[in-house]
């Protein structure tokens, strides 16, 4: 009997996971190379926009590990390292 409550909440435990991982990804097309999943992010401006792992994890300018994201004037969610960040945000 304890084998098969060990075993269930193994189970729950690995389904709560899967849930949680799935968790704020979308299968609507990233705006810049309409790979999916992608992420979704509200602008300044308010709109919805979604972007895929790969442009949300590189620095837009340098390509280094993005660390911040600010809105461009053009309404586009823009993932920069710290350093472009600073002189982008100056």
């Amino acid at each position: 009997m304890k084998k098969i409550a060990k075993l269930l909440t193994l189970v729950f435990g690995l389904t709560m996971i899967l849930m949680l991982s799935a968790c704020g990804t979308s299968n609507e097309p990233c705006v810049y190379c309409e790979k999916t999943p992608t992420k979704s992010y509200k602008t300044a401006t308010g709109d919805t926009t979604y972007i895929c792992k790969e442009h949300r994890s590189t620095c837009f300018f340098c390509n280094k590990k993005a660390t911040k994201h600010y809105t461009s004037g053009l309404g586009l969610e823009i993932f920069t390292c710290k350093d472009c960040y600073k002189e982008a945000t100056k």
